[in-house]
């Protein structure tokens, strides 16, 4: 398992230039180093089995980097979708309530969550100049289902 080191205060006493862009190396220690800007800091978004893995105590460690580092959680269509497609799921020995897990994630998603991220075809459509056919109901209100 890899340490998360955010060297942000070592390089303003090297006085190297911040990138303007987030920056992640493995340094020969195994230690993760993170650099960002931080007027910049980054967005974060998370693969939906992470969203789900999440305990209260990860919860705190995103709210503390939140706090401290500026971070900034996002999610996707995607794990919006995904999510959604488990909340008709049976119950299993595993999982006696699915629909109260997934429910959880939801809930995760619009306390603790930025906002979405714009979907491929969006991203494609604003390139092209087209953006005028997109349209804001589009995106999906996680609170809806929350309530």
């Amino acid at each position: 398992m890899y340490r998360i080191r955010i060297r942000r205060g070592l390089r303003e006493l090297r006085k190297m230039p911040l990138p303007d862009k987030l920056s992640v190396s493995l340094d020969n220690q195994g230690f993760i180093d993170i650099a960002f800007n931080p007027k910049k800091p980054p967005h974060v978004f998370f693969d939906t089995n992470v969203l789900l893995s999440m305990g209260t105590a990860d919860i705190e460690a995103l709210k503390r980097l939140q706090a401290v580092r500026g971070f900034r959680y996002r999610y996707s269509m995607l794990n919006f979708t995904e999510l959604a497609s488990h909340l008709c799921d049976a119950p299993s020995k595993k999982y006696k309530s699915p629909f109260r897990r997934y429910q959880v994630a939801f809930q995760r998603l619009t306390e603790h969550f930025y906002s979405v991220l714009p979907s491929a075809e969006s991203v494609f459509m604003q390139a092209a100049g087209l953006k005028h056919y997109l349209d804001p109901v589009w995106i999906v209100d996680p609170a809806d289902i929350t309530r």
